[in-house]
């Protein structure tokens, strides 16, 4: 799932809209009168929305501002796949695939167990991890990203903009 948030704020906090400012982000409109301007936008899966613009305008006064940002690809583990049965072992191979951003890290975590990825190979995109004193049984292997998001205006620019975004990915895995 894919989710976008906006949130309007002036000298460090956020603002109240007062009611006569419009919002639209992909058509529709977002009601702002007595909200404080913090919200989220949309909520879709990532495969609808990556790729595509998303496109947001903010109109107050007779003065309009239009922000696109464009979806990233999401983050993909690319094994061990999803239920995947995996041997407990020191050095568990991952392999995995950031398109835009920076890698955070990647966690292996099992009942009552939990370890962190050495990222042995970033550029050929590998990882391993000690799942070897996992017991056996359901986990997971998680992989967070800190996106390079792009966004550009139209209209009337905002006096500054700041743009942020994490991604993370998971797979279920069974340590035997």
């Amino acid at each position: 799932m894919t989710s976008v948030g906006l949130s309007f704020s002036s000298h460090g906090r956020l603002v109240q809209f007062a009611g006569h400012e419009r919002l639209t982000c992909d058509g529709t409109a977002v009601p702002l009168q007595n909200q404080v301007a913090s919200f989220q936008v949309a909520q879709a899966p990532t495969s609808i929305l990556e790729g595509h613009p998303f496109i947001c305008t903010y109109s107050a006064g007779g003065i309009s501002a239009t922000l696109m940002l464009a979806i990233p690809a999401a983050p993909v583990i690319r094994s061990p796949q999803d239920f995947a049965k995996v041997p407990r072992s020191p050095n568990t191979f991952i392999t995995y695939e950031v398109r835009s951003g920076k890698l955070l890290g990647i966690v292996a975590l099992g009942p009552d167990a939990k370890a962190i990825a050495h990222l042995d190979m970033p550029c050929l995109l590998q990882a391993t991890v000690n799942t070897g004193t996992f017991p056996a049984g359901t986990g997971f292997i998680s992989l967070t990203q800190m996106l390079d998001l792009q966004v550009t205006q139209a209209g009337t620019p905002f006096k500054s903009l700041g743009v942020g975004g994490t991604a993370m990915t998971m797979v279920t895995v069974t340590c035997v």
